[in-house]
């Protein structure tokens, strides 16, 4: 299957910062995933900070793969998950898949409010 979805990450301390563009099937999902993990894997305990904001989507399917993803970056020491997403998709994130970790999960578009929650996670 050919990979639909197009992302940048990059690391600042312990954050590990996504930034999600277009739609995403599950194999971009995948990939996604794997490059998630490949920078989370170079630190201790490290948090993840995706930026979507109204530029990605997913696919039904890819929201199986990306609540699957969550668990794995639990698995690998992520201790918490910030997503900056509108209205449109909060609710998927915040109660669909923050509901399938233990992690603590916040999704909102309130810049101050994800900062807050990031640093209050990070001690």
């Amino acid at each position: 299957m050919l990979a639909h979805g197009k992302f940048r990450v990059e690391t600042q301390g312990r954050i590990v910062h996504t930034y999600p563009e277009e739609g995403f099937n599950e194999e971009g999902i995948r990939q996604y995933c794997l490059k998630v993990l490949e920078q989370g894997n170079t630190l201790q305990s490290w948090l993840l900070f995706e930026h979507p904001r109204n530029l990605a989507a997913v696919t039904s399917e890819a929201e199986v793969e990306l609540s699957n993803a969550y668990r794995l970056f639990e698995s690998a020491g992520c201790v918490a998950i910030a997503c900056e997403v509108g209205p449109v998709y909060r609710d998927m994130v915040q109660n669909q898949l923050g509901a399938n970790v233990s992690i603590p999960v916040l999704a909102s578009d309130n810049m101050d409010a994800l900062n807050q929650f990031l640093e209050q996670h990070s001690q």
